[in-house]
């Protein structure tokens, strides 16, 4: 793998990968590395994601096999292991207003006006309220389907992209796993698997269902509203187009998830007129994209 130093977390990625391989965790185990020029020689955990497992027979194994790894991982306790800090999560949800809001949608800033500002203020507070409320061990940051691996004849994981593991709220990973941007699950499966989550958990002991779906549903939000912050900040400021069509049902999923919950009503108001507002440039942004590959 080459991996560019000046652009990459070589170094955390070198760490953490020694910490999960040492702790039993399914990470390539690197042979050697150049740290100047960013080579590292890893033995091959395979190329077939959860995103193509997904559409085999195979998608409950894998998906089971995900959970199960996850109490795990969270039960990995180092001081290599950077805190997920509530000034950091709300650096990250506010990407979605300077990136999405007022960046890809070409509107005003919403924090000019004070009752926009509001409401953005108070969703976010409720969202970082309840991650910070929660339990907390070492999470991968980024389980999702484009970044888990699945040997479908031994029936194992692989792990890649943990360069950003972190000491966090313990619904982060299953949040990025269920509520994935890729890929949507049926809220059946949702509500199947995050039992199973909560069953095996021993984090969670004593905290009840709904108190754990709550948690759940605010971290995916938060997360979620993130993602589409800087899949529009990787069209507008690094010209890289591949994210756009991911938006739309990211959106569509936020919008169902946040009326599931009256304290986020007059945010859900805004989201749907962003939506409203993303359905018409969208149209005009693949139009303008299938011209210039044309």
């Amino acid at each position: 793998m080459l991996s560019p130093p000046h652009l990459e977390r070589n170094k955390a990625f070198h760490t953490l990968s020694a910490l999960l391989h040492e702790q039993g965790m399914p990470v390539p185990r690197i042979v050697a590395h150049q740290e100047h020029e960013g080579w590292f020689m890893m033995n091959d955990l395979g190329d077939v994601h959860l995103e193509q497992i997904y559409a085999t027979p195979d998608k409950h194994r894998a998906i089971q096999a995900a959970i199960e790894l996850l109490p795990r991982l969270t039960a990995i306790q180092s001081p290599a292991l950077e805190g997920y800090s509530g000034a950091r999560m709300d650096m990250e949800v506010r990407l979605f207003t300077e990136w999405f809001v007022g960046g890809l949608l070409k509107s005003k800033d919403p924090t000019q006006h004070a009752s926009t500002r509001d409401v953005y203020n108070t969703a976010y507070a409720e969202l970082v309220t309840a991650m910070l409320a929660q339990p907390r061990g070492c999470v991968h940051f980024d389980y999702h389907c484009r970044n888990i691996l699945f040997d479908m004849a031994q029936g194992q994981l692989g792990i890649v992209d943990f360069q950003d593991a972190r000491h966090g709220p313990v619904m982060y990973d299953p949040a990025s796993l269920l509520r994935d941007c890729y890929f949507a699950f049926s809220e059946a499966e949702v509500n199947q698997w995050l039992s199973y989550y909560r069953e095996l958990q021993p984090l969670l002991a004593g905290h009840s269902a709904d108190q754990v779906r709550y948690w759940f549903d605010m971290t995916a939000i938060q997360r979620q509203l993130k993602a589409v912050g800087i899949f529009a900040r990787l069209y507008l400021r690094d010209g890289r187009a591949s994210h756009l069509p991911t938006i739309s049902p990211v959106l569509a999923r936020l919008s169902a998830q946040c009326g599931e919950h009256s304290q986020l009503q007059p945010f859900l108001m805004q989201l749907n007129s962003c939506i409203e507002k993303w359905s018409e440039i969208s149209t005009m942004l693949n139009t303008d994209t299938a011209e210039s590959h044309s």
